[in-house]
């Protein structure tokens, strides 16, 4: 079993370095022009020849020596009859159709004991093939004992360039942190009023609202604007956004440790700056999605290892549906991740799924102006879903919008402006919140744009209307204390158990008006 294990990772290599990809002591990387086959650069074809062949005895040798490591361990059990079982009598979900063999059997034994075989075995044995026993009996999911049994070896080891891995503050729950539209550009009235006070952030975000986003152990926002000092402004686009890089650093500050960049704002000062953009973020080490010098990076799903757990995140614009300024993503060419036309995006959506245990989607679409989500944006949710997307967070609406379920899948329609306009307007910090039993739940705290200041809502008058406010925009949804979220199929007994309940109408809600009375745009500036 083991010889075969050698043998299929050389044939693994070789295919690889037949479509241009090497591997380089754990790393890959994908050639991006033609390598010269003779005359070119000095190069030679035996030259060639000698470094892929240098390469593959490092890779074998790495292979062997893991090998050898775990055979020479006096105490590990023989435990072949146990191996045999699992390989032989399960079936491929069971191990998410990842090659496992013997020898990653041995690395499971040797990291987690005799009684982890010994339990899967028996469990295979008598007819389970849940996938989530491996989370159950190593505390660990198959997709991240995987990853690391890869790391550990430097095995397929190009499945660890989009992996981020985090140390979570609790031990008993994974919390993530999503925000939505935020603006440094330097002509903007957000950044403008930074710089008036002394360039500080906690002058215009409240202070325990960037405690809290730090303090989560993923934190996501929407990069509404592009990072650069090069590039001419799209001819006829009303609203145009380019930041000085150097502020690149006040993501970092609020402890974001990924952006979006699948909106309507990255391409505003076209290709170079779009590509100066994804330099920024790279140098600053904060991943991106929904952008990429090609459809193939902008389609790049970014995963985060937490408690035991691989989280998969995508991003997509349905932005612009009319207009034709911000360049989608092609083969050959830089732009965006787009889905107004969904194929695509599901492919994605499947392929994350098929390697990780949550999918959150991040989507820029719907109308800008409006409380409520459209239909475009309700008939992309079920094909999301559909797909196999277990959270779906959306923005462009420059509104918060409500909160809806699909096959028990929450919606977060869209987030609105975080930091980014100068009308009174409610805003949010979403949670995405996985318990150790893998319970996932949604919720929102309550704030206010106001006076380009994002603040946390803090007295009693004030949070009952925010959660009133989100209830009213909202279908089948119930509300707590707390600001979870809860599926209400039936509303009326949902009145008798939460204190917020859609459908209730509590107010008369519109988007033409900010929360004092003030007429604003569609952006949500005030309307001088």
């Amino acid at each position: 079993m083991r010889k075969y294990h050698i043998a299929g990772a050389v044939a693994l290599i070789l295919l690889l370095a037949a479509f241009g990809v090497r591997i380089y002591r754990g790393t890959v990387e994908r050639d991006t022009v033609n390598t010269p086959v003779s005359g070119e650069n000095g190069a030679s074809m035996e030259q060639a020849n000698r470094g892929e062949a240098e390469t593959l005895t490092a890779e074998q040798s790495s292979l062997k020596q893991s090998e050898s490591k775990l055979e020479g361990n006096a105490e590990l059990s023989n435990l072949s009859a146990e191996y045999k079982v699992i390989l032989t009598e399960s079936k491929r979900d069971f191990y998410a159709k990842y090659p496992i063999d013997e020898t990653f059997l041995m690395w499971v034994n040797a990291e987690h004991g005799d009684d982890v075989i010994k339990s899967l075995s028996a469990a295979v044995e008598s007819g389970q093939n849940d996938v989530s026993l491996w989370l159950q009996y190593t505390g660990k999911s198959i997709h991240v004992l995987w990853l690391e049994f890869c790391r550990e070896w430097k095995y397929s080891s190009y499945l660890l360039e989009p992996v981020t891995w985090v140390e979570c503050r609790d031990a008993e729950s994974v919390t993530m942190d999503f925000i939505g539209d935020i603006n440094f550009d330097e002509t903007w009235d957000t950044t403008v009023a930074l710089d008036e006070r002394g360039g500080k952030l906690e002058n215009c975000i409240a202070p325990e609202l960037i405690q809290e986003l730090q303090s989560a152990d993923i934190t996501m926002a929407n990069n509404e604007f592009t990072y650069s000092l090069r590039g001419t402004a799209l001819e006829g686009k009303q609203c145009v956004f380019r930041a000085n890089p150097e502020r690149v650093n006040y993501l970092k500050e609020m402890g974001v440790n990924i952006v979006s960049l699948a909106n309507n704002h990255t391409y505003d000062y076209g290709e170079d700056a779009l590509l100066d953009t994804m330099d920024t973020l790279r140098q600053a080490w904060i991943p991106y999605v929904g952008a990429g010098n090609n459809l193939d990076e902008a389609k790049k799903i970014q995963y985060f290892i937490a408690n035991g757990r691989k989280i998969a995140i995508v991003s997509a614009t349905q932005i612009e549906r009319y207009y034709k300024y911000t360049k989608e993503a092609t083969a050959t060419t830089a732009g965006v991740m787009k889905t107004l036309d969904p194929a695509i995006f599901v492919s994605v959506i499947k392929e994350a799924k098929a390697h990780s245990d949550y999918v959150i989607a991040y989507v820029h679409w719907g109308s800008e102006g409006l409380l409520y989500q459209d239909e475009d944006q309700k008939e992309l949710a079920r094909q999301f879903v559909a797909a196999g997307v277990d959270v779906i967070i959306g923005g462009h609406s420059h509104r918060l919008q409500g909160v809806g379920y699909v096959e028990g899948v929450p919606i977060l329609y869209s987030l609105g402006n975080f930091w980014f306009s100068t009308g009174d307007i409610y805003t949010t910090i979403a949670k995405v919140i996985i318990q150790k039993d893998g319970t996932l739940s949604i919720g929102m705290l309550p704030c206010r744009q106001e006076n380009l200041t994002t603040s946390l809502i803090s007295d009693e008058q004030g949070i009952k209307e925010f959660y009133q406010y989100i209830a009213d925009i909202s279908e089948y949804v119930a509300i707590d204390e707390d600001g979870i979220f809860y599926f209400a199929e039936d509303t009326e007994t949902a009145k008798t158990i939460f204190p917020y309940v859609s459908g209730q109408h509590y107010m008369q809600r519109t988007g033409a008006f900010d929360l004092d009375g003030t007429r604003i745009n569609i952006i949500g500036n005030i309307v001088e």
